[in-house]
């Protein structure tokens, strides 16, 4: 006899959440017209009350609940936004050790010789993956024309090259500028 209580009782659990479940989805979805109606259509609570056979203080309080639940949405998206944002800023400031690395080195090597080529090549691509983390982050709009560089790396004199980077800081600088105000 207890098994039989048992599977009974276990078999209406069941059903009473199943039943519940429906009950919130048909909550959920009259919130969401009556969402609807209100903010796109601009009808007023009586009208949306009538149309979703509702009293109209149902209305508002499911008009109540959509605003809850939107505000936390737009709460936690801006602290989604502000993460990725402090993560790009934590990667280009490991692009710009690795630029001042690679400046210093290039500036150490012989004149002309195949090792201040390779850190020319490793300062260019530091730049390179910085401007596409601020591209992906949508501080920067496109890649500065001074940054497309000709075929051969060893093309490019260090005076060029000085250039280069001078006008890629004053580019940075004043996107930070813009950022900060």
């Amino acid at each position: 006899m207890p098994a039989q209580r048992k599977r009974r009782r276990a078999k209406g659990a069941a059903t009473r959440r199943a039943a519940r479940s429906v009950q919130t989805a048909a909550i959920e979805e009259r919130r969401w017209l009556a969402w609807q109606m209100r903010v796109v259509r601009k009808f007023r609570i009586a009208s949306i009350a009538i149309a979703l056979e509702v009293s109209e203080r149902t209305v508002a309080l499911d008009l109540a609940a959509m605003r809850r639940v939107r505000v936390d949405h737009l709460r936690q998206a801006e602290k989604a936004k502000s993460g990725a944002l402090d993560a790009g800023i934590e990667v280009i400031e490991e692009c710009d050790a690795a630029c001042r690395q690679g400046w210093t080195d290039l500036l150490a090597a012989d004149e002309g010789s195949a090792t201040r080529a390779k850190f020319l090549r490793v300062l260019l691509d530091a730049i390179t993956q910085r401007v596409k983390i601020l591209q992906s982050l949508g501080m920067l709009k496109r890649v500065p024309d001074e940054l497309l560089v000709g075929e051969s790396i060893r093309a490019v004199a260090d005076s060029e090259a000085r250039e280069i980077l001078g006008a890629v800081r004053v580019a940075l600088r004043a996107r930070r500028r813009v950022a900060n105000d």
